[in-house]
């Protein structure tokens, strides 16, 4: 069961008491990412993920990795949308190692301006190596033709804005967005009550109370056709549809939907597309959620000879889908897929930190187990065909097709 602690300076601290583990894993959540960025500013997020580790005024870039990979630990970090984590996985006994460590991280981060020149060389690396892999670009060009701000930023920036990143730009950015009313320490494993609550007094306790207001501004889903030539062996296709946000009350039935539509290999998109026709080898769909919008998306990767006849396809099922549903079985079995997944998704402490700190920093509420398998086994038609009328039956729809088409 989670427990849920505010701190006097307004951090959140959530637990997860697991005895038969032998490990504990620690995050430290930032509600903050490319939604709360600029065009100017974009990919600063994610840059900043990059520099909290490359030295504090007590250990320098080597000496925070030399310390986990001596002990057999994991410390690693993301950047999305909407928040950004920090987190270590190690055996128990290191507890107040991880804490000390990342609250050094997220506190003392000195940011020498020679690091952030070396470590802009690595961000347009890893833009390059993005750029490299079009089943992700062609999620992001999809994105940005949708949104076209706010969501539709991607997650790494553009290669100028890095190129162009000061100091005090980070400076500036880590003022106005971690506060500590947007943090989240999430804890999960095996630990000791008394020894977690001296270090939390110890290293987070202690500083002092600072707030900022997180604003979202919803994004209108804009339908539309984009095709970005690439020289790439295949076509990649990306059919949006306007989804749920992240706390509607249907986002469960909206997921079965996607797994019974798209989500493995019986599903009807792989059954039609892959295994009756051998068009592609990868086709699936899948939804994204926000604080205030979503999508629910199909992908197919395929020869750019076949492209209108997989795009036929997918808006021939779509179609088959708005006018007859699931049927009873496919509805079951999509149910029993997405139990399954939740819970095979928690066995371990990385897994639990997770969700209960994303859930914390996001929506300031934590779903208990037993409540989200509430949810998913009362799935029942008629909230799979409010999804199907609010989703594929909306009239709206955006086409990306990312690829060498001439």
């Amino acid at each position: 069961m989670f427990q849920k602690t505010i701190l006097s300076n307004g951090i959140r601290l959530i637990t997860y008491k697991m005895p038969e583990a032998m490990s504990v894993s620690v995050g430290l959540w930032v509600n903050a990412g490319s939604r709360c960025e600029t065009p100017e500013n974009n990919g600063v997020s994610h840059f900043i993920e990059h520099m909290l580790f490359k030295g504090t005024k007590n250990r320098s870039a080597k000496k925070i990795a030399q310390i986990f990979d001596s002990i057999g630990g994991q410390i690693n970090a993301f950047t999305s949308k909407e928040c950004t984590c920090f987190y270590t996985k190690t055996l128990s006994s290191y507890l107040s190692l991880s804490l000390d460590v990342l609250s050094d991280m997220f506190f003392n981060s000195v940011f020498d301006e020679g690091e952030m020149e070396l470590e802009k060389n690595v961000v347009i690396e890893e833009i390059n190596m993005y750029e490299d892999t079009p089943e992700e670009l062609v999620n992001d060009i999809s994105s940005e033709s949708i949104y076209k701000k706010s969501l539709g930023y991607t997650i790494l920036g553009p290669k100028e804005n890095v190129s162009n990143f000061t100091r005090q730009d980070i400076i500036d950015y880590m003022r106005d967005n971690y506060t500590l009313n947007r943090l989240v320490i999430s804890v999960a494993g095996n630990f000791d009550e008394k020894e977690l609550n001296k270090c939390i007094n110890k290293y987070f306790a202690c500083k002092e109370k600072t707030f900022s207001e997180v604003k979202y501004e919803k994004n209108r889903f804009c339908s539309g056709e984009t095709i970005r030539q690439k020289d790439i062996e295949q076509a990649h296709l990306c059919v949006a549809y306007p989804g749920l946000r992240s706390e509607d009350k249907l986002v469960y039935p909206s997921l079965a939907l996607s797994l019974a539509f798209g989500g493995g290999m019986s599903s009807r998109l792989f059954q039609e597309i892959r295994e009756k026709r051998g068009y592609t080898y990868s086709v699936y769909s899948y939804t994204s959620s926000y604080m205030k919008e979503g999508t629910i998306d199909i992908y197919a990767g395929f020869n750019p000879l076949n492209c209108d006849k997989v795009l036929e396809l997918v808006e021939k099922e779509v179609d088959k889908l708005v006018s007859r549903g699931l049927t009873k079985k496919e509805m079951n079995d999509a149910k029993k897929q997405l139990e399954g997944n939740f819970l095979l998704g928690l066995e371990n402490s990385t897994s639990i930190m997770s969700y209960g700190g994303k859930s914390e920093v996001l929506w300031n509420y934590i779903e208990s187990i037993e409540e989200v398998l509430d949810q998913i086994r009362g799935i029942d038609e008629d909230q799979i065909n409010e999804v199907i009328e609010r989703t594929f039956g909306s009239g709206k729809r955006n086409i990306t097709i990312l690829g060498n088409l001439t």
